[in-house]
C-alpha cells in the first residue's frame, strides 16, 4: 500500500521541477533601477500556483528572457519603450490541461520598475498576470529567488 502513495508522490514532485534560467543580464539587486536611462521588468512567481502549472517562459517582444519554476523571480533591464511580454505557461501533468501563452503590454519608462505577478485565478483554475504595487512587489520578492544565469 505505502509503495504507490510514494510513487504517486515521487511523480508530483518530478512534475513540479523545472530547469529555470535566465538568459538576460541580471542587474544588481541592490538598486531599484541600474540607470535613469532604461527601464527594469520584474516578474514573480506567486505560490498559490504551486502543483498548477510546471514553468513559465518569458520572453521580451522576441527575445528570451528566462524560463522560471517555483518560488523564482526574473529580472531585467530594457530601453524605455513599448514591449510586450510573452508568458508561455506549461501545467503540470497531473494538472492537466495544456500549454498556454499570457500577454502583458508595458509601456517601460526610463528610470522605472515594473512589477508583475503570475498567479492562479482560483475560480477559472487558470494563469493570471497583475501589476504589483511596489512596496507589495518588495515583500513577495524576499521570499523569492533568481534563477541560474545561462
Amino acid at each position: 500500500m505505502r509503495t504507490p502513495i510514494l510513487c504517486a508522490l515521487l511523480l508530483v514532485l518530478a512534475s513540479c521541477a523545472a530547469g529555470s534560467y535566465q538568459r538576460a543580464p541580471i542587474p544588481s539587486q541592490e538598486v531599484e533601477v541600474s540607470s535613469s536611462s532604461v527601464s527594469r521588468i520584474y516578474l514573480l512567481r506567486m505560490p498559490e500556483a504551486k502543483g498548477f502549472y510546471r514553468n513559465v517562459r518569458v520572453e521580451d517582444n522576441d527575445r528570451e528572457i528566462g524560463q522560471i519554476a517555483n518560488d523564482q523571480f526574473l529580472c531585467w533591464e530594457r530601453p524605455p519603450a513599448r514591449t510586450l511580454l510573452t508568458l508561455t505557461i506549461e501545467p503540470v501533468e497531473l494538472a492537466g490541461g495544456k500549454e498556454s501563452q499570457l500577454f502583458v503590454d508595458v509601456d517601460c519608462e526610463a528610470g522605472q520598475a515594473y512589477y508583475y505577478a503570475i498567479s492562479l485565478d482560483a475560480a477559472w483554475q487558470r494563469p493570471k498576470v497583475r501589476q504589483l504595487e511596489r512596496d507589495e512587489a518588495r515583500q513577495l520578492l524576499a521570499g523569492l529567488s533568481l534563477p541560474p544565469a545561462e
